[in-house]
């Protein structure tokens, strides 16, 4: 997979999730279903309850800081 740049958004967003969401809908298709094959790789070990949104963002925040994402 081919690394891009994280580039910032010149319109802040009013919370870190619309910008998370933002730089994820700029990941390029490969990007996108290398990302939900780890999230479904690792759906099984994610905790329970209201744990497991906050783990699934950081899996995607951990993905979007080290694939990066570019508009």
């Amino acid at each position: 997979m081919v690394a891009t740049q994280v580039v910032a958004n010149p319109h802040p967003t009013t919370s870190p999730i619309e910008g998370i969401s933002d730089l994820l809908n700029n990941l390029p298709l490969n990007a996108c279903v290398e990302l939900t094959r780890q999230l479904l790789t690792s759906i099984s070990s994610l905790p329970k309850g209201a744990a497991r949104p906050r783990a699934v963002l950081k899996t995607m925040i951990l993905f979007v800081a080290k694939y990066g994402s570019t508009p």
